[in-house]
């Protein structure tokens, strides 16, 4: 099986690991991916809408997710998934986080999946490619990509 394009472009990230990311920043980006995870599962529109730019962009076209732009339209997209009668639980990986000079590009493995009856399923293994930058001195999501690395778990 041959590397697809997400994957080449986290291992060029991942040649850049020596630019990382000051330990003070790196805590902040594993909140900030933390954060998102815990408003996403429980449905936290207000505050997982607060985490993205208002010029956000994000993209989970590879899962069948759609793509969205703008803070609001981007909450409402990852919610609509949202349902708290099969709660769903995101678990971001540890973050490869590198210098730009705009803020900082980001790569994270992520396994996700929810409570259907008594049967966690499914098991969904992806990544995050993240573009992070500060917008009124808070780190933010400037763009968010998903993409599907390994095919679904049966």
């Amino acid at each position: 099986m041959s590397l697809q394009v997400p994957q080449l472009a986290a291992v060029e990230l991942a040649r850049r690991w020596q630019d990382a990311a000051s330990a003070d920043d790196v805590v902040l980006v594993g909140n900030l991916f933390q954060a998102y995870a815990l408003f996403t599962d429980s449905g936290a529109g207000d505050d997982l809408a607060a985490l993205f730019t208002a010029d956000a962009s994000w993209d989970g076209t590879a899962l069948g997710y759609g793509t969205a732009a703008g803070r609001a339209d981007i909450a409402k997209l990852v919610l609509s998934h949202h349902d708290p009668d099969r709660p769903s639980v995101h678990l971001p990986g540890p973050p490869l986080a590198v210098k730009v000079d705009t803020g900082f590009e980001v790569f994270s493995w992520t396994v996700a999946t929810r409570v259907s009856g008594s049967v966690t399923k499914p098991l969904i293994f992806f990544s995050y490619h993240d573009v992070l930058c500060r917008e009124d001195g808070v780190l933010r999501f400037r763009s968010r990509t998903l993409a599907r690395l390994l095919p679904p778990a049966s």
